[in-house]
């Protein structure tokens, strides 16, 4: 498990001019993903068919002054139905969040795929357990979910026979770790009011279906965005196309309300 700074590229030798100059932290984590012997997530998550990290593009391109993050963990293990390997796992990550924050005034924006956006969700309500994580759940001011569960959650549903695995896979094959019953966070209900969200879903998702991808809240705190991709897409957008456009035009407008 670890939180990976993939922008800027971190100059060891200017360290601190890079760390004073954001205003924004950023992290995405990724859903069901193959890992490797090694424990790297060998799926592409967040990079678009080309390659490139198209969060970073999007940063660069806008001249943001952010860092962005990409959380990487086991999600066989952290989703295998126990219930206390998602609560570890959600503090795994607010506790490498706490490591990587050097600026305790500077916004922070989450961003989760599939069941990552569930592990967010844990992460704030793990948060609040503690008073030195406390800071993290105050200063998380947006949260954008691509693709998440959150009203399936107890069904045995067709999760068990996706067909969104990485390309490594052979895609007729489902996989023998998705869980028997979806993990929720009925704690996280408590803390909607503090965050503004963005819920994508995609209109060719054949996983989660969009009245189960978007959370039912009012408009003004939550943007509900329709995308033309799979479940497995939807957090590999193609820069320059219509669907990137719209997920960073969302999110440029979610930073200007900060």
């Amino acid at each position: 498990m670890s939180l990976i700074q993939i922008y800027p590229t971190v100059d060891r030798q200017f360290k601190d001019e890079v760390v004073l100059e954001y205003e924004f932290i950023i992290i995405a984590v990724h859903g069901l993903d193959y890992v490797d012997a090694t424990g790297t997530c060998a799926g592409s998550s967040w990079r678009e068919p080309a390659g490139q990290v198209w969060l970073s593009v999007f940063l660069r391109e806008n001249n943001i002054k952010a860092r962005l993050f990409l959380y990487e963990y086991d999600s066989q293990d952290t989703f295998k139905g126990v219930s206390g390997n998602m609560s570890t796992g959600a503090d795994d990550l607010i506790r490498q969040i706490s490591t990587a924050r050097t600026n305790f005034q500077n916004p922070i924006i989450l961003i989760g795929h599939g069941l990552g956006g569930i592990l967010i969700k844990q992460a704030l309500v793990n948060a609040t357990q503690r008073s030195d994580w406390s800071a993290i759940k105050n200063d998380t001011r947006g949260i954008l979910f691509f693709g998440t569960p959150h009203t399936m959650n107890r069904q045995p549903s067709r999760w068990l026979n996706a067909t969104f695995i990485p390309a490594a896979w052979n895609p007729k094959q489902p996989s023998s770790y998705y869980p028997q019953l979806l993990p929720r966070v009925d704690e996280f209900r408590e803390q909607v009011e503090d965050y503004q969200f963005i819920s994508f879903y995609g209109d060719a998702d054949e996983v989660v279906p969009s009245e189960s991808a978007v959370m039912q809240l009012p408009g003004h705190r939550e943007t509900q965005v329709r995308l033309t991709l799979s479940h497995h897409r939807l957090c590999m957008l193609t820069v320059g196309s219509d669907d990137y456009r719209k997920v960073t035009r969302n999110l440029l407008q979610l930073m200007s309300t900060f």
